[in-house]
């Protein structure tokens, strides 16, 4: 558990932080990263004090997510945690085999969901144009090769090609063996889908893959409804950075998209229209962004089944996991819609 470390040693090697109220252990705070969180209250602003799992991130790839914090919040964006410096001079710490960092706490609340508006949607969106902006153009200060083939979009042709090619065949008999009837029928679902969509999806992502001219630049990859913190109709936070790298903005929007709007085209037109008032998206990154929600849409949910039936993973929070496997369902059970957001 979360409270049975002392946090006291990695709290000693960042100065001035002057006396603090309160500590509350967040445990992993209902995530699957395998991070740990506690959130710091003082009189100065809280903070959060974050421990990074073992596996990931490496020190140079914090590094890397550090730097791009900082470019952002001196674009003006200040819905973006702020990583503090520590005694050796870097911004992170490293104690007990983990990395360590320690952020201004963002104010909000992930329910978009519950509250849905075009409002709500539009401060997102131009939020999210905001940071792309100042991201494409740091990457040309610091001489990122500009343009080229979403490495995403690569990685979601060789998943789908290993998958055709036999692993979901060694998925779907995990699943048959698997001694959880809940999950046993998500999965054949999931499956069924699969088989069903995965040609069609093929196609689309070769042809995406033909596109030229799409901006690299860091963009986030792993943004969505629970990363998104709102106060009213404003976006106050966003939250977990562990998945940066350098990529099309089409990764940040079909995930965020896919997850606040679903199938509902008309959202996905708002949002659109929304996002180009800051950072116009030419058609082709846009045929980009709706390659990647299909890829996303058929692949997120094999992936939770390799996880849990083929490697065995454990984790602790079942019900969560059932709740986002039921929100792919819906998407691939349900036509795409003309609703109001």
């Amino acid at each position: 558990m979360a409270a049975e470390f002392s946090i006291a040693p990695v709290l000693e090697q960042y100065p001035g932080l002057g006396p603090i109220r309160r500590v509350y252990s967040l445990a992993n705070a209902g995530g699957f990263s395998g991070a740990w969180l506690w959130r710091l209250e003082r009189e100065a602003g809280d903070l959060c004090l974050r421990r990074w799992p073992q596996e990931h991130p490496t020190p140079e790839r914090l590094a890397f997510i550090h730097a791009n914090l900082l470019q952002f919040a001196l674009g003006g964006l200040t819905c973006i945690p702020l990583p503090m410096t520590c005694r050796s001079g870097q911004t992170f710490v490293a104690w007990q085999g983990h990395l360590w960092e320690l952020t201004s706490w963002m104010p909000g609340r992930a329910d978009f969901l519950a509250n849905p508006s075009r409002s709500r949607l539009a401060s997102v969106m131009k939020t999210v144009a905001k940071l792309h902006r100042v991201a494409e153009r740091n990457a040309e200060r610091i001489a990122i090769p500009p343009f080229g083939v979403s490495p995403t979009l690569l990685a979601r042709h060789e998943q789908l090609s290993r998958l055709q090619a036999g692993e979901a065949d060694e998925i779907a008999a995990a699943v048959r063996r698997f001694p959880s009837p809940p999950l046993q029928e998500r999965g054949t679902r999931l499956l069924a889908h699969f088989r069903r969509r995965a040609p069609q999806t093929e196609v689309k992502i070769k042809e995406a893959m033909k596109i030229k001219g799409i901006a690299l630049f860091p963009v986030i990859r792993d943004l969505w409804h629970d990363h998104i913190l709102f106060t009213d109709d404003q976006v106050t936070g966003i939250i977990d950075f562990g998945a940066m790298r350098v990529d099309s903005a089409a990764c940040d929007l079909s995930r965020l998209l896919g997850s606040l709007v679903g199938n509902d085209q008309d959202a996905w037109l708002f949002a659109r229209e929304s996002y180009s008032k800051i950072r116009p998206i030419s058609p082709a990154e846009w045929e980009l962004v709706e390659a990647l929600d299909e890829a996303i849409l058929i692949l997120a949910g094999l992936n939770w089944l390799d996880w849990i039936c083929v490697q065995g993973r454990t984790f602790e929070d079942y019900a969560a996991i059932y709740a986002r496997l039921d929100e792919m369902l819906v998407r691939l059970e349900q036509p795409r819609s003309s609703s109001p957001a």
